[in-house]
């Protein structure tokens, strides 16, 4: 297993711990991360989320 692998899986746990509760800091304290961290992780999550979208239409054919 890769330390990538390793690595995000908790992260992305925390977004969708703080969608579930609708509370950041709640799903922060649960998890042991910052507030920041939070965010930090919730703008790298979308840029990848942007990146792959934007992969994907450049592949399908018109």
């Amino acid at each position: 297993m890769t330390q990538t692998k390793k690595l995000i899986p908790p992260k992305l746990g925390l977004l969708k711990l703080a969608e579930k509760l609708g509370n950041v800091s709640e799903a922060c304290k649960l998890m042991g991360y910052s507030r920041g961290s939070f965010y930090r992780f919730q703008k790298l999550y979308e840029k990848a989320e942007n990146w792959h979208s934007k992969r994907a239409a450049a592949a399908s054919p018109c």
